[in-house]
């Protein structure tokens, strides 16, 4: 009671059920609801009600009254959605879509999560799928939120597809893959299946993909640049400090030279104090991301990386939480 009046969610308990279930229906179909719910369009950043000069006709309105009809009705009443409305209810906020979804059918939820994914969009409620949705999710579908369901023993082959198929998103592809790797699939075979994708654009799984199948990631014998720092930038995404991976691949520690020519530093110069693994992880780590890297040749003519030549980074942007530069990403 406000003020002496029911407040708006009493009002919308006193509405027969059929006739919210109806409204619902109607204001799905109609849209028109607002899609922010921060404090940009002077709303309130919550469902509270909508300000004193709000018309039924207004976004925050509608958005305020669709979202009190959901709410008010009973815990066993399920909505029943068509084609438009399913298709209708994407173009609304994340919090009003996760609100309708657990009010109707997991099917109608699937459906909803295809569409959305069809869109580019992040889904923004969980899917609890038995295994015969699950399956169709991901066949048909190619759903990154229903990978999760399928059951590595009995359908080893449709995640090993997940991971060859780069549709999917990389951190799907990893879980599937870390799945399968502690699963009773032949290992041997898997490795032999994933081999392939230690070429993978994405160095996270590459370098995932070099763990499982054992391969080493000291620096390769070879006269390419480009190889080199392809193995290089696969080494550091796997975050391993093993001092003599580390050293295969600057032999002679860094030297950093200026655009002038003018020796600036020395890190990890073998025999000084400062020759840690992770000195000369840190500055590879931070320095391949804006730095051109200098190589030289070892004493059989294989690439080795020398140093760096010391050109200024782009100003590093502190998080607004807690200070910290943003991460580095790994060219």
């Amino acid at each position: 009671m406000v003020d002496g009046l029911r407040a708006p969610e009493e009002v919308a308990d006193l509405i027969p059920v059929k006739d919210r279930v109806a409204g619902i229906h109607r204001l799905i179909r109609t849209g028109g609801s607002c899609k922010r719910i921060d404090a940009t369009c002077g709303a309130a950043a919550d469902y509270a009600s909508p300000g004193d000069k709000e018309t039924a006709r207004s976004p925050c309105f509608r958005r305020w009254e669709l979202y009190t009809l959901v709410m008010s009705l009973p815990p066993d009443e399920m909505l029943r959605l068509d084609a438009k409305e399913l298709r209708s209810i994407v173009k609304l906020d994340d919090d009003l879509i996760s609100t309708i979804a657990n009010r109707i059918e997991i099917e109608q939820e699937l459906e909803i999560a295809r569409i959305l994914a069809e869109q580019k969009r992040e889904q923004p409620f969980t899917l609890y799928l038995d295994e015969a949705l699950a399956l169709k999710a991901v066949k048909q579908y190619h759903l990154d939120s229903a990978v999760e369901s399928i059951d590595p023993e009995r359908w080893p082959g449709l995640l090993v597809s997940v991971v060859l198929d780069p549709r999917y998103k990389i951190a799907t592809r990893m879980e599937a893959l870390d799945r399968l790797s502690t699963s009773d699939f032949d290992q041997d075979r898997l490795a032999l299946i994933i081999r392939p994708l230690l070429a993978d654009p994405s160095l996270e799984l590459a370098a995932q993909v070099a763990r499982i199948t054992g391969t080493s990631l000291e620096r390769p014998l070879t006269t390419d640049p480009a190889l080199f720092m392809r193995v290089l930038a696969v080494f550091l995404a796997s975050n391993q400090m093993d001092s003599e991976l580390v050293r295969s691949f600057a032999p002679g520690g860094l030297q950093i030279i200026s655009p002038a020519g003018e020796l600036v530093d020395s890190i990890g110069v073998p025999g000084d104090d400062s020759g840690y693994s992770d000195d000369l992880v840190t500055a590879i780590r931070d320095r391949l991301r804006f730095q051109s890297p200098l190589f030289s040749r070892d004493a059989k003519g294989y690439v080795i990386l020398t140093g760096f030549i010391d050109t200024p980074g782009p100003p590093e942007t502190p998080d607004a939480c807690d200070g910290d530069g943003l991460e580095m990403e790994i060219p």
